[in-house]
């Protein structure tokens, strides 16, 4: 006959860092102790919550099985003294209890020992308390009920063979057949019998006990959200594991974040997001950020998560202002000017000391030439002729985003039109972008936007060799050229392909927008 053990451990909430590791190591002390007693289980299986670990052990012998032990006393007409220490340690009486056998050494009395396996009942609290005071943690605490150390103060615990209540060492912490379901939406305590009648009442109590059913019923939830959303959900499985532990009944909610954000670098906005809010971010179809998150509640709620959504906002919005000021303080300082603050750190050898500021150095020369290789484009229209192959200068204005071209934004062309061609540019309109430096090479982009009306008229075109004069008048025409997002990182291979710039520079620190009359590049 087997039976079946249940025990559970309700304490206050487990970081989620440590949960899968704890129960690992709690189902295996059980187990092997089980084994090593000889009454071992057939299935041990745990779970494990932000508040409850649980360990349910089947097919288990009722009692342990008989033993029979053989000792060798002494020969036959042995001493009195010696006789009598044998049967002492045996635990036997008389010698008419033992046997005499015949061995290649003479005649000797021997015992048979024999005992009878103790019922398994008596055995597990000793156990299972040995298991739980051994269980290790990476970080413990005491707490006023109990001597032991654990995680979190222990609240109560379910002790269960085959229905009956075991008794477990543990203090004043309750030990018996009681648990609680869902904080919030189940408080009340739940009489359980066994470990089906457990496992069916913490459902109904909204506890999704199964780590993994409750990461699945996540995972799924992210998608759904975000493709009501119109978003694609950044892929993070870290950040999964670490929100599976931290509910017992997950439910996903979407939230908005504001655009006066939506400027700040991606890395900062996920980092905010990540790291202090557990929030996932969300992907525009195109790859850019959008102003979306995803996050998961541990509660079902009447307004379907509004209110709990506009809480979560309304924190996020105070996220990304410190980070907005602490990004905006940084930017006050070039990188480069921070790299003789690396002589007195300990951390940093000579070595990449010297490494690091051979690399800013390479840095700016590269700037440089990049500076001279941008002088000259030219925008090349579709054949419908809006704009016509053009060579501009675009050495006045240009915007470069990211870190040392590593992400091209835009470029403003100053470009020069004929009065009769202003009313056939528009914004959208797609054009080719040719770099002097890089001829072979169309890079995609469209025109932003444009201003008509806000240009000078100028003689800009050759003279005439003849009169002198200049042969037509045109104007000067401000235009926003942006390049297609795919364009932008080859763009930035072909331009600089020697230089590494993951060592050379910080890859979020924007470079600075270029004055009207100064074509040089600021670093």
């Amino acid at each position: 006959m087997s039976g079946e053990l249940l025990l559970e451990l309700l304490s206050e909430e487990i970081p989620a860092r440590m949960q899968r590791r704890a129960i690992e190591d709690l189902t295996g002390l059980i187990r092997d102790k089980l084994a090593a007693a000889e009454i071992p289980a057939t299935v041990v299986t745990g779970y494990v919550t932000p508040r409850r670990l649980t360990v349910i052990a089947d097919g288990i012998p009722a009692t342990q099985p008989d033993r029979s032990e053989e000792r060798r006393g002494p020969r036959i007409g042995a001493p009195e003294a010696a006789i009598g220490g044998f049967l002492r340690g045996a635990g036997l009486s008389s010698l008419d209890q033992c046997e005499v056998r015949t061995t290649d050494r003479g005649e000797f009395y021997f015992a048979v020992i024999r005992q009878t396996g103790r019922n398994t009942a008596e055995i597990l609290p000793a156990l299972l308390l040995a298991a739980i005071t051994e269980l290790p943690w990476p970080k413990s605490m005491r707490f006023p009920a109990a001597e032991l150390r654990w995680v979190r103060p222990l609240n109560s615990a379910i002790c269960l063979f085959d229905g009956a209540v075991l008794p477990l060492a543990l203090g004043e912490v309750p030990v018996g057949q009681v648990t609680r379901g869902h904080r919030f939406l189940s408080p009340g305590e739940i009489s359980v019998t066994g470990a089906t009648d457990y496992l069916a009442k913490l459902e109904a109590a909204h506890v999704v006990l199964d780590r993994a059913r409750r990461r699945q019923i996540i995972a799924d939830g992210l998608a759904v959200r975000a493709s009501a959303s119109g978003v694609t959900l950044k892929a993070d499985e870290g950040l999964l594991d670490e929100v599976t532990g931290l509910v017992e009944y997950p439910v996903v909610l979407a939230g908005t974040i504001d655009a006066v954000f939506m400027d700040l670098p991606p890395e900062v906005l996920a980092t905010a997001m990540r790291t202090h809010q557990k929030y996932f971010s969300c992907l525009n179809p195109d790859g850019t950020p959008a102003p979306r998150f995803l996050f998961v509640a541990n509660n079902a709620t009447a307004d379907k998560g509004a209110a709990i959504a506009a809480g979560n906002e309304r924190v996020l919005r105070a996220r990304l202002s410190d980070a907005r000021f602490f990004w905006d303080q940084d930017l006050k300082v070039p990188l480069a000017d921070r790299v003789d603050a690396l002589k007195g750190d300990v951390a940093i050898s000579k070595q990449d000391y010297d490494q690091t500021k051979s690399n800013f150095e390479v840095a700016a020369a590269s700037l440089e030439d990049a500076e001279n290789q941008l002088s000259y484009c030219t925008i090349v229209a579709p054949t419908d002729g809006y704009i016509g192959n053009r060579t501009v200068n675009v050495g006045n204005r240009v915007t470069v985003g990211g870190a040392l071209m590593a992400v091209v934004q835009d470029i403003w062309v100053v470009a020069n039109y004929k009065e009769t061609q202003l009313g056939k540019m528009k914004a959208g309109q797609q054009v080719q972008i040719v770099i002097d430096a890089i001829p072979k090479k169309k890079f995609r982009g469209h025109i932003d936007s444009f201003s008509p009306g806000t240009g000078a008229t100028f003689a800009l075109l050759p003279p005439d060799n003849a009169t002198g004069n200049f042969t037509k008048i045109v104007q000067r025409i401000p235009v926003k050229i942006l390049f297609e997002p795919d364009d932008i990182q080859d763009f930035r291979n072909r331009l600089m392909p020697g230089l590494s710039v993951e060592t050379a520079v910080d890859l979020d620190a924007p470079l600075v927008q270029i004055d009207d009359s100064t074509p040089k590049l600021s670093r």
